[in-house]
């Protein structure tokens, strides 16, 4: 493992924070998205982030790359503003390596290989769980990285949010939910927009707007003999104005029309200590691009269907078997690929144990993929409590990408000789919980075998190839406590990762970046400054300098029922550059970011 003494200095520093005296209460929090099975965060073998609706409102923040940003091991890369492109690195990985799941359902584009993240509406969002390292073996491809699990809303109220902010921005959100004889009904919707900022350095200024419209509806209905049945749909579609660095300099307005839609079917049955699950969805993903009157469209669905036995054989011990099948077709786009659509089919099983002051966890998968073959995933983890609520843990895992339809069949870029992605990543972590602090420290590393990059072939034509291997090693520190009758958290990662044939570091990745929130209760209301630091890190074209961001905000409880939050960013205007998008004659051009913003919601629970 990575610079092993380092975890010393953090079991060290834990055990001096368990002396302090602190007045936040800690839950103990469960996560359903580490094995596919309830578990305490304290019972998992992995680094693992549970953010929940309070967290979110509280935060200010209007989208889910704002609000990952702040959390330990997250780097988000923006094209702009508001719905802009958004590059989202796990620990130093790829957008592609992190797999996305909304209520358990695997979504995003199969021919970008990824979901994007800048169109996901916060107001139908309950709950993010995100667990570090691969868990391919629970998931299958794509999830080299982490998983990245977004619950949607879940509520017995009616709640309405309207909001307001710089660049014209506005927002109304609805959630309501009722519970009544075995029913339970969920409605989420919301409409938001901006007219956006000028994104992109070039020689004509032009405001890059963006707007969304979202809705959610989900029913389940339970009952003693016919187990729980469920369904769900989540629909949104809108549009965001952005620049090209394809087209330079003097680029022209670019529009991208969007549309994902996602419906899911399910049913379960406990019968004595078995319980029985069947899983179908249906996910679509699509996307107009729009250039001087040209008109590009993707239009992809991943279908997929899954059976689930769980065993709860023992108070302690928990054991999980499964089959999946999924299908990708791509026949809805305009651009013609050589195959539309592929399968994959698999076999998982695994269990778990949790008893006094040891856990262990084993998961194994073996998966079919109609164009590259099998390929089988493993993960072991176990935990110790060192004392009680202080567990050290170690796991190690492995995990698979097949490549995406552009990689391997784009017109005069495609590659079809190419071989999937393979990682293997180790851990070793301390994770603790008491009522006055929550303390979680991890070494990490991550090997990537076969990476796909851009290159050029032996005739100088560019197109993907499996040409890398790299390693991502770091620690990563997460503290919540008190500081001089301050509640303060605080999360810092250094992170070291390269490129193991030239020695270089990767792209718009950060060695140290730090997130710091202090805030004070004033009675009914909350203040709280934020400070994100990021060091300097190596773009496509230059270096780019480190930087430091301040945010402002402000949480009023005027009732139970009613609140106001108000947000500012970028408090002091700070002027960076965080993505460089091309060169031109007068030297490298690139990405603008948001000047100081601000920003108002006020909140209504009925």
């Amino acid at each position: 493992m990575y610079k092993l003494s380092l975890l010393g200095v953090a079991i060290a520093a834990s055990s001096s924070l368990y002396s302090t005296s602190a007045l936040a209460n800690n839950v103990e929090r469960i996560t359903i998205t580490a094995n596919k099975l309830e578990q305490k965060v304290a019972d998992v073998a992995a680094s693992v982030i549970v953010i929940e609706r309070a967290d979110i409102e509280k935060s200010g923040v209007n989208d889910v790359a704002a609000l990952l940003s702040q959390q330990a091991g997250f780097q988000i890369n923006r094209n702009g503003g508001l719905g802009q492109n958004t590059g989202l690195s796990l620990r130093g990985s790829n957008t592609r390596h992190t797999l996305v799941l909304i209520d358990g359902v695997r979504v995003g584009s199969a021919t970008l290989g990824y979901k994007s993240i800048a169109n996901i509406a916060l107001s139908s969002i309950e709950r993010i769980e995100v667990v570090k390292g691969s868990r391919a073996a629970v998931y299958g491809s794509d999830a080299l990285a982490g998983v990245i699990n977004i619950i949607t809303r879940q509520t017995t109220a009616t709640e309405i949010t309207v909001g307001v902010g710089s660049d014209s921005y506005h927002v109304a959100e609805l959630a309501a939910g009722t519970q009544k004889g075995g029913w339970d009904v969920d409605l989420n919707a919301s409409f938001e927009k901006t007219d956006g900022f000028d994104v992109m350095q070039t020689l004509q200024f032009d405001n890059d707007g963006y707007h969304n419209v979202n809705v959610g509806l989900a029913a389940s209905y339970q009952d003693e003999s016919l187990g729980q049945v469920s369904a769900k749909i989540q629909h949104n579609q809108g549009e965001v104005d952005y620049d090209s660095a394809w087209g330079g300099i003097n680029a022209t307005d670019y529009r991208s029309e969007f549309k994902n839609d996602l419906l899911s079917l399910g049913w379960n049955k406990r019968i004595d200590n078995v319980s029985l699950a069947l899983d179908i969805s249906r996910a679509s993903d699509e996307s107009d691009d729009i250039s001087e009157g040209f008109v590009s469209t993707f239009d992809t669905t991943r279908t997929t269907k899954e059976a689930k036995v769980t065993w709860f054989a023992l108070d302690s011990v928990t054991a999980l078997a499964g089959f999946s099948h999924n299908k990708e077709d791509v026949s809805g786009s305009s651009t013609i690929y050589d195959l539309n659509s592929r399968s994959t089919s698999a076999w998982f099983m695994g269990a778990t144990y949790a008893e006094k002051a040891i856990q262990a966890e084993g998961f194994v998968r073996r998966e079919s993929d109609d164009q590259f073959g099998s390929e089988i995933t493993y993960s072991i983890g176990a935990g110790y409590d060192i004392r009680q609520n202080l567990t050290l843990h170690v796991s190690q895992s492995t995990g698979f990408k097949a490549p995406t339809f552009n990689d391997l069949y784009f017109p005069n870029s495609g590659n079809a000789a190419l071989e999937p992605e393979n990682s293997r990543h180790q851990e070793l972590g301390i994770k603790g919980f008491t009522q006055n602090v929550s303390f979680e420290t991890a070494i990490f590393s991550t090997v990537f075998d076969n990476k796909i990059a851009w290159t050029p072939n032996a005739q100088g034509k560019w197109q993907p190839a499996n040409i890398n291997e790299a390693r991502h090693q770091g620690i990563e520190v997460s503290v919540s406590h008190t500081l001089l009758g301050l509640d303060s958290s605080w999360n810092y990662t250094y992170l070291d990762a390269k490129d193991e044939q030239t020695n270089n570091e990767l792209t718009y990745v950060s060695k140290n970046t730090l997130n710091w929130r202090l805030a004070e209760q004033f009675d009914a209301l909350e203040v709280a400054t934020e400070v994100q630091y990021r060091s300097d890190r190596l773009g496509k074209y230059t270096q780019l300098p480190s930087y430091t961001l301040f945010n402002l905000v402000a949480n009023y409880t005027f009732t139970n029922e009613v609140s106001l939050n108000a947000r500012i960013e970028n408090v002091f205007d700070r002027d960076y550059n965080a993505v460089d998008a091309g060169i031109a004659d007068s030297g490298v051009f690139y990405y603008n970011t948001a000047e100081r913003r601000f920003y108002l919601n006020l909140r209504a629970k009925f």
